[in-house]
């Protein structure tokens, strides 16, 4: 039997389920598939950028993914089918990175993963010793910085982020001092504080 969390709209309705893939007898070709094309049609949302094939994504689920304690993929499941993922990482006693926000399929009311975030939250809330929860999103991401500052996320500092090429890689880093032959963008690091945080 699948581990699912409801998700519920503010009516109390629930319009779709998160299920971590480390609790599943998933088939994970399947899920790999799905995650590379969702992956690869949204690599400017990603600090890193690379060319991502189902192979790979099989072997980052199976050796990475599954094999940590510290992180957790969540499918979002609307009407028996996989319509995107959120999940975190980095978890430590006292906070987490709230990460991997992908709306790969459509299907659900507009405001789904707006749901689908209030309720990672509660979650990681309610079943952690976490006070806080960072996240990041960049400055021309307008849906996504919409989002999070409904969801109540706090701080947005603007780092700068400069691009770095490597071989048929590409990556996002931050620098201070960035020279006029950069190629840059900017990022907002944000935050969720327990103490803070309204309950549902």
């Amino acid at each position: 039997m699948r581990y699912k969390i409801p998700v519920e709209n503010n009516d109390g309705i629930t319009i779709a389920n998160l299920i971590p893939i480390s609790f599943n007898e998933f088939d994970l070709k399947h899920i790999a598939k799905l995650l590379s094309k969702w992956r690869n049609n949204n690599k400017n949302c990603f600090l890193t950028e690379f060319e991502v094939t189902e192979d790979s994504t099989l072997s980052w689920i199976n050796n990475f993914w599954l094999s940590s304690h510290n992180q957790e993929l969540f499918l979002v499941e609307f009407e028996n089918r996989f319509v995107g993922h959120f999940g975190y990482k980095n978890l430590t006693e006292s906070s987490v990175l709230l990460d991997n926000a992908i709306r790969g399929e459509p299907g659900g009311e507009a405001k789904l993963f707006y749901y689908v975030g209030l309720t990672l939250i509660d979650w990681i809330f309610k079943n952690t010793s976490v006070n806080r929860i960072d996240g990041a999103v960049f400055d021309d991401n307008i849906p996504a910085i919409m989002m999070n500052r409904q969801l109540g996320f706090e701080g947005w500092e603007k780092v700068i982020l400069k691009k770095v090429k490597d071989k048929n890689n590409i990556s996002w880093q931050k620098t201070v001092n960035p020279n006029e032959h950069d190629e840059l963008r900017s990022m907002f690091e944000i935050h969720i504080n327990r103490i803070n945080w309204k309950h549902r």
